[in-house]
């Protein structure tokens, strides 16, 4: 999605009258590029934050375990169920 708006943003911003220097173009990708490595850090620290919760939850959450769901009337017993809905 980024890839298809920069194509579209792109010609807007580097317009021929801006040449040879062109500030605003290379404003904007070096303010996205900034933007998007403090996305990546931001998310990296809440995938650790989630996991973290999760494991001291003690949910099981591998591949060994996909189809294993706990039953609502008893948590304590895993249910292995197929879920049909996979890959539809």
């Amino acid at each position: 999605m980024g890839y298809c708006l920069g194509n579209f943003v792109g010609p807007l911003l580097f317009k021929t009258e801006d040449a040879p220097v062109y500030a605003p173009g290379f404003q904007a990708v070096v303010i996205t590029s900034l933007l998007v490595a403090v996305l990546a850090v931001v998310y990296r620290y809440l995938s650790i934050w989630e996991n973290k919760k999760r494991d001291k939850g003690g949910i099981m959450e591998a591949y060994e375990h996909a189809y294993v769901r706990r039953s609502l009337h008893s948590p304590d017993k895993a249910l292995l169920t197929l879920d049909v809905s996979v890959g539809r």
